[in-house]
């Protein structure tokens, strides 16, 4: 909720009204030009992998058994993957250490290594560490920032993969 009482209600607008609080020096996404638009784009392609991992896993957890459509699950699976390719691509290519090329972290950084610890976590069926080699590598190196693990993302619960803070 801004000062003014406007709501903002979507991921993006509210990660772009940070930046422009944050100010240019400190923004995670550059204000213009081809490296905002190879931020936005590496960021999309995390969401969307992460949006059709959702999708596959929500089959089982919210329909019968008997309602289940496997067909629906290996499509989604099947999109998910390959965005995490596109990106285990990039990420094998990343000269500079960072997924955009940039000389900083920037938010194609943080969303794609949140998205991939959360799937090798919660979604251990999907084989990413060896799937997606190099992604998982940046994954696990942005573990390790400061940042990173302040904000530690809360262990499954043992034994159970799929099932999050104790709900299935």
């Amino acid at each position: 909720m801004l000062e003014d009482g406007e709501a903002l209600i979507e991921s993006d607008a509210i990660l772009d009204e940070i930046d422009q609080i944050a100010g240019p020096a400190r923004a995670l996404v550059p204000p213009s030009g081809p490296q905002r638009r190879r931020v936005m784009q590496i960021t999309a392609m995390a969401l969307a992998s992460m949006d059709k991992a959702q999708w596959a896993y929500y089959e089982r957890r919210f329909r019968p058994e008997d309602k289940v459509h496997q067909p629906w699950i290996d499509h989604n699976n099947g999109q998910c993957l390959g965005g995490l390719r596109h990106l285990d691509t990039i990420a094998a290519r990343a000269t500079s250490g960072w997924l955009a090329g940039t000389p900083a972290i920037t938010q194609a950084d943080i969303t794609t290594g949140v998205i991939v610890s959360f799937l090798v976590e919660t979604r251990p069926e999907l084989a990413l560490t060896e799937i997606v080699p190099h992604l998982c590598a940046f994954a696990a190196r942005c573990e390790k920032l400061p940042a990173f693990r302040s904000a530690a993302m809360p262990p499954s619960q043992p034994g159970r993969p799929g099932v999050w803070m104790g709900r299935a």
